[in-house]
């Protein structure tokens, strides 16, 4: 029984470029997420300031 081991040597070097490659993909990903991230916090204090400034406009009426 022979296994055909050479036709899988090269395949394992192709397999280690594309992960280099995937590894540097991930590590950009990374920091595209935690931007995003940041963003959407940023988003919830707006959102938090807008909301208060549209309570008080709709009390303003009752005097408070």
């Amino acid at each position: 029984m022979k296994l055909e081991q050479p036709p899988s040597e090269p395949s394992d070097g192709e397999e280690e470029i594309s992960q280099g490659e995937d590894e540097e993909d991930d590590d950009e990903d990374e920091s595209e997420e935690d931007g995003e991230e940041n963003n959407e916090v940023e988003d919830e204090e707006e959102e938090d300031f807008s909301s208060k400034e549209s309570i008080r406009k709709l009390l303003e009426p009752f005097g408070k």
